[in-house]
């Protein structure tokens, strides 16, 4: 069901920040061209770094598609064409 084109992102908000992954996707909308928009969003605490600091996305990709990740398709959220 889920291809390898299929977006996800992983954010970590600023302390004190809220938003909901529908205003994520909003956003996303105003400057992203359809296909990159996020199909699912997910919000952590830290992401996995090196020791350099560089973001480890081979660990996030592992991690694969999880329950706790929101999925807007799943959601009904329409992207309009």
């Amino acid at each position: 069901e889920v291809s390898e084109e299929e977006v996800a992102v992983a954010v970590v908000l600023k302390p004190g920040q809220a938003l909901t992954p529908q205003e994520l996707i909003e956003h996303c909308r105003g400057g992203l061209a359809r296909f990159a928009i996020p199909r699912y969003v997910g919000f952590r605490e830290t992401l996995p770094k090196n020791q350099n600091q560089r973001i480890q996305k081979f660990i996030l990709r592992d991690e694969g598609i999880t329950p706790d990740l929101y999925d807007r398709v799943a959601d009904g959220y329409e992207l309009p064409r």
